[in-house]
């Protein structure tokens, strides 16, 4: 945290990693992102949209980017505990979304909410 101005840590029963400090360092909502890949990726594209957000890019809910990864990924916000956050949404392979006819119920999940990670 002292290095970064973040911190990311992952729930062990659920395939969800999310940040913490953003909002005090940073100006911006914490993040996460809850895809069932294994941890080690999860928190690898995190950090990467972590990152851009520390260099000063800023990604709104609602909008689609382009530019972080080979994919297009999408943000909506979230409520996690008490704090609104932005969840990191990609595609499937075929560049389905959730909600998109198709998309594989591994990919479709992204769109849980979660109870109360803590």
């Amino acid at each position: 945290m002292a290095r970064e101005g973040w911190v990311a840590h992952g729930i062990t029963d659920q395939p969800l990693v999310h940040t913490h400090s953003l909002a005090e360092h940073f100006d911006y909502s914490d993040l996460e992102m809850r895809l069932s890949v294994d941890p080690s990726t999860r928190y690898q594209c995190l950090a990467t949209v972590a990152e851009a957000v520390t260099a000063g890019q800023r990604l709104i809910a609602g909008t689609q980017n382009t530019t972080l990864f080979s994919c297009p990924i999408r943000l909506i916000e979230r409520k996690e505990c008490d704090r609104t956050v932005l969840r990191v949404v990609f595609p499937d392979p075929q560049g389905r979304f959730p909600e998109d006819p198709g998309c594989p119920a591994k990919w479709t999940s992204q769109l849980i909410q979660d109870s109360d990670p803590s």
